[in-house]
């Protein structure tokens, strides 16, 4: 019983002196500072909402308006290939040599062979005039019977075969010359040279090969004859899409990306892909063939949710904004982006960042579609986003 009265003591004790120390305690909260939020002063938009296009993108590359296979006139083996896949040339450059001591020593054969035939014709027209005044001086005896019949046809016989023979040598100068002829052109055969000005697409042969005539060395993309670019579209789109409709193009290698009319659509679907082909003409010098790039086209509309790619961070692998509250205070918030917009006088278009590409438009560079964690008309900060932080006081 005492112990239970001393407990109750004690109980009763510490219950008056709760009220003491909770008053202690609120004493001190009540008398200490409060830091004020950090002001900064930055510039600021206002999240906007767009009627965008519905794109759909299909890859394709380019492609040379004009290819060129180069291929040797004569056999032999190659001697030196001057050029390597993907090489510029200019038109005229020479490009292959094939061994041409063969035909050169043919040449040389032919000469001598010409120069004896007509030192041998020379010595037989001598032989000939004399057969042929003897022949004339026989006969006119033979007409005064002052010759016999023999002697006549002797002297004839005589100025016949000469003349057989003189023909004889005359045909095979010519047939020596025309050989000799055949060979000098085809020496000329044994340097290739590029037709076009262009780019070398495929080296099929190396020092060494023997090649035959008719046979590809060499295939070219001529530079002057432009480039395509080519892709292969869905087959439900081939009513809608119409020659000189405009497309977005992007070829990232080269910088390219904008708006461009279809140059030609071929109205005949691929039994296997279901897809028909596009081609775009490409002015620009720079490009040849074998890239790859992606063409968007246009199907309908729908409603996006924009923001500004200058007010973007990337924290960590999440990507976010600070959005300004109704009391001015900053707050970061993490967002789930889509696609980039560029806003030109033709409207939105779809933008891929490439090397050398700048987009700008009158509402500013470039926009991002937020699909989630925005709403149209708040407010978010666009410039020194590494200098503030969450709860600074919009100035």
């Amino acid at each position: 019983m005492l112990l239970r009265i001393r407990i109750y003591v004690v109980c009763t004790a510490l219950l008056l002196l709760l009220p003491v120390f909770n008053g202690c305690k609120g004493k001190r909260e009540t008398t200490g500072e409060v830091a004020p939020a950090k002001v900064v002063k930055v510039d600021t938009a206002r999240i906007i909402a767009e009627d965008l296009p519905v794109m759909r993108m299909f890859s394709g590359g380019t492609v040379a308006k004009e290819s060129v296979a180069l291929a040797p006139k004569m056999p032999g083996y190659v001697k030196a290939v001057r050029v390597e896949e993907g090489q510029a040339v200019l038109k005229g450059q020479i490009l292959l040599v094939v061994d041409d001591t063969d035909i050169k020593a043919r040449i040389k054969a032919l000469e001598s062979a010409v120069e004896a035939a007509k030192s041998q014709k020379a010595a037989m027209e001598s032989q000939y005039s004399y057969a042929e005044s003897n022949y004339r001086r026989f006969s006119k005896l033979f007409k005064e019977e002052a010759a016999t019949k023999e002697e006549f046809d002797r002297a004839e016989s005589r100025y016949r075969s000469i003349k057989a023979q003189v023909m004889a040598l005359d045909a095979d100068i010519k047939r020596v010359q025309a050989q000799l002829a055949e060979a000098k052109n085809q020496l000329s055969y044994a340097e290739i040279a590029s037709p076009v000005n262009g780019w070398v697409t495929k080296r099929l042969v190396d020092p060494g090969t023997y090649v035959n005539p008719g046979v590809t060395v060499i295939e070219l993309d001529s530079r002057d004859a432009g480039i395509w670019f080519k892709a292969g579209l869905d087959e439900a789109l081939l009513g809608s899409l119409k020659k000189g409709q405009m497309v977005t193009l992007s070829i990232p290698s080269v910088g390219i990306e904008g708006q461009y009319p279809v140059a030609q659509v071929v109205e005949k679907v691929d039994p296997v892909t279901r897809t028909f082909v596009i081609l775009i003409d490409l002015p620009e010098r720079r490009v040849r063939g074998g890239l790859f790039g992606r063409v968007f086209v246009r199907t309908g509309l729908r409603h996006a949710i924009l923001l500004p790619a200058k007010a973007l961070i990337n924290r960590g692998g999440l990507e976010g904004v600070f959005v300004v509250g109704h009391d001015s205070i900053l707050r970061w918030r993490v967002i789930k982006t889509g696609r980039s917009w560029v806003h030109t006088a033709n409207g939105w278009h779809i933008y891929a960042p490439t090397a050398g590409a700048k987009a700008t438009g009158h509402r500013g560079d470039v926009f991002i579609e937020a699909l989630s964690g925005l709403s149209s008309g708040e407010v978010v900060v666009t410039s020194d986003l590494e200098a503030v932080s969450e709860g600074n006081r919009l100035e």
